[in-house]
């Protein structure tokens, strides 16, 4: 008999022992794991545009402003945030957002497209009014916006002429892969800075050497983004162009992007 007791106390102890186990396991897991997924919430407009957003960097220690990435066409980075290419790992988006004490926002373009610029003004209303939200929530007036290719076509063709209409006190853009002449594409003729931002609010364009258009069905970000910086340059602008040896429109090292470390040299 106390053989037999000695036998199920063991079977028992055995037992939690494997339990503590896979709850550890899940633990370092989930640890290790860079965040990557966030958390994903809806936000619907005054206008009824519904659309997500992914946030990341939460806690209260993240108080020195918010960072809003905007994702290229086809949202790649909004479907695979574990990706080392854009958001994950320790150069990406997510890890410079932590450096800085940033608040760090990814949002979903609400277009069935999976587009920015395409229904770029639509878009823009709804970008706008998560932004000011995001904004009031958090009590911070420093906000950055980054975007790659679509996304930097947004900020420059959508968003940066009609920036007096968020609640931005400091901040900046950086576009990556595009970002073109508004004048250009017929959507606003002049974007003076005084009129539209008091602040200074630094423009800087990033594209590869090679992104003319050879490896991206025929957009020639190397053209647009020069288009784009002369623009904003001409028209008051605080502006700043960066170009990348021997990279094309994606910005990667061995499938490892280079965009959290670039964005840490003009973050403020």
């Amino acid at each position: 008999m106390i053989h037999k007791k000695g036998f199920k106390v063991a079977i028992m102890i055995l037992v939690i022992i494997i339990l503590l186990l896979f709850v550890s396991c899940l633990l370092l897991d989930k640890k290790h794991s860079d965040h990557s997924a966030g958390r994903e919430l809806g936000f619907t407009s005054t206008r009824n545009i519904q659309g997500h957003f992914r946030q990341y960097c939460m806690d209260d220690a993240h108080d020195h402003g918010i960072l809003i990435w905007l994702h290229g066409d086809g949202k790649y980075e909004y479907k695979h945030p574990n990706s080392k290419e854009y958001l994950a790992g320790k150069h990406g988006i997510i890890s410079l957002a932590n450096r800085k004490k940033m608040k760090l926002i990814v949002p979903e373009t609400p277009a069935a497209d999976d587009t920015w610029w395409q229904d770029g003004s639509k878009n823009a209303d709804w970008l706008i009014e998560l932004i000011n939200w995001l904004s009031n929530r958090y009590h911070t007036k420093n906000i950055w916006i980054a975007g790659f290719s679509g996304g930097a076509e947004e900020i420059s063709y959508y968003i940066l002429p009609r920036l007096k209409q968020i609640s931005a006190r400091q901040g900046g853009a950086v576009l990556f892969g595009g970002g073109g002449s508004p004048r250009k594409e017929g959507l606003y003729d002049s974007v003076p800075q005084n009129k539209v931002y008091s602040k200074k609010f630094p423009l800087i364009w990033i594209v590869g050497e090679h992104d003319d258009g050879h490896d991206d069905a025929g957009f020639n970000a190397l053209q647009t983004s020069n288009e784009g910086l002369n623009f904003y340059r001409q028209q008051g602008w605080q502006t700043k162009r960066l170009v990348i040896p021997d990279r094309g429109h994606l910005l990667r090292t061995n499938d490892v992007g280079m965009y959290g470390d670039l964005l840490e040299r003009y973050i403020k």
